[in-house]
């Protein structure tokens, strides 16, 4: 049980980055509605599908930068649930409001998701909305330079065994374009948990490293990125690497 803990911290990683990664190509100072399939791998956390939506809340003219945003996140990690039959999935929804600026070059989207399942909660079953989670996610790309900063707190609204704990998952991705297609980058990505039921808190993961990442017309982008881990705690592996793919569909 302990070890699912630990399990917790990006799928927060892939999915939300990966989503915010998408408003980043996306945004403009106007707001379609826009939807997003993204699928995202890698050696701490396994493979997890997410949904990513958004629509304009303007009107002739009117908040023409403001749009609702929405999104779900499908952890597949059999262990994150009740491992001995597979049933009590772990599932992440939630809403926001994305906000850009700058002619488009910035885009801030604050949001609050659910989780339903029983890994903060350590509940015996999987129940509704046994946690929270704000976050924020800013995104940058003036064509040269392109950037990313996202910030979670996942907090258990129930407390039902002696592994519930809360988690704060952040990262900051800056990166630069060196040609229409392609972009080289930074990967920092942090995994703390900041409560837990026995006391067991601490740094579970530091990972610092580099990303590529190709962008094929703002509708399908790849973007791999691998580096170490600085935290000496043998929970993960030394090294990380994760596999990110959005697909915009029309």
């Amino acid at each position: 049980m302990k070890k699912k803990l630990l399990f917790l911290g990006m799928f927060a990683s892939a999915a939300f980055f990966s989503g915010s990664l998408f408003a980043q190509e996306a945004a403009t100072e106007s707001t379609p509605e826009t939807f997003a399939v993204v699928l995202s791998m890698d050696n701490a956390f396994g493979f997890n599908p997410a949904l990513f939506g958004s629509f304009g809340l303007g009107k002739d003219g009117e908040l023409d930068a403001i749009s609702l945003t929405y999104y779900g996140i499908f952890w597949t990690n059999p262990s994150y649930g009740t491992l001995i039959d597979g049933s009590d999935a772990w599932l992440e929804t939630g809403v926001g409001l994305g906000f850009s600026g700058l002619s488009g070059r910035l885009y801030v989207n604050p949001s609050i998701g659910l989780t339903h399942g029983k890994l903060l909660s350590d509940s015996p079953r999987g129940i509704f909305a046994e946690g929270i989670v704000p976050s924020v996610s800013t995104t940058f790309n003036d064509g040269m330079l392109e950037g990313e900063v996202f910030f979670a707190w996942y907090k258990a609204l129930q407390n039902k065994g002696n592994n519930s704990g809360d988690y704060l998952l952040y990262w900051i991705l800056p990166g630069v374009k060196v040609s229409k297609r392609t972009s080289l980058g930074m990967h920092y990505e942090r995994f703390d948990r900041v409560r837990h039921a026995r006391g067991d808190t601490g740094k579970q993961y530091a990972w610092l490293g580099g990303y590529l990442k190709f962008n094929l017309s703002d509708r399908y982008i790849f973007r791999f990125s691998a580096g170490v881990n600085s935290a000496d705690n043998g929970i993960y592996s030394e090294n990380f690497y994760k596999l990110t793919a959005t697909i915009v569909l029309p």
